[in-house]
This record gives structure tokens, C-alpha cells and sequence, in this order.
């Protein structure tokens, strides 16, 4: 009978799996469990269980500084022009 099941060999440096098995233990299950979680749940959702992006920190920040100075700006201008908050 054929092995419906399948090994993958991954790298990680010593610490965070020493990390992330002990975080499994203190759960109640190991690394193969939380791998095949992690794996099922992204299948099932078709996205990945946490953001991912390519923006660097820095941009995002002056990103987000940009555009909460155009909302203040654009609330000046509604309450100029006798638009209510």
C-alpha cells in the first residue's frame, strides 16, 4: 500500500526551533502537527495566516504619515467649505 504522506526538509537555525518546539510542547503537539496547521489553513483560506509584505518599515511609516496628514488636511477644508465632522 502506498504512503499517502510526504517528508519536506526545511532550514532553520538552531535557536527558533529549539524556540518553536518548546512552544509545541506547551500546546500539546510537535513540529509536524503545527506544520501541517499552518499548511492546511492556508490552503483552506488561500492566503497566508499572517501579512506579508514587500514594503520596508521606513516607507510604510512615512506612507502612513502622508496619508494621515492629507485626511487632517482634507478636514480642514470640509469644515472651510461648512461641512460637518
Amino acid at each position: 500500500m502506498e504512503s499517502t504522506s510526504t517528508n519536506i526538509t526545511i532550514r532553520i537555525d538552531k535557536e527558533t526551533k529549539r524556540d518553536f518546539e518548546t512552544f509545541c510542547d506547551n500546546v500539546g503537539i510537535n513540529l509536524t502537527t503545527a506544520f501541517n496547521m499552518f499548511v492546511k489553513a492556508t490552503l483552506r483560506t488561500r492566503t497566508l495566516p499572517f501579512p506579508v509584505s514587500d514594503i520596508d518599515s521606513r516607507k510604510q511609516a512615512s506612507s502612513n504619515s502622508e496619508l494621515q496628514e492629507a485626511f487632517a488636511g482634507l478636514q480642514k477644508e470640509s469644515v472651510g467649505n461648512g461641512c460637518k465632522q
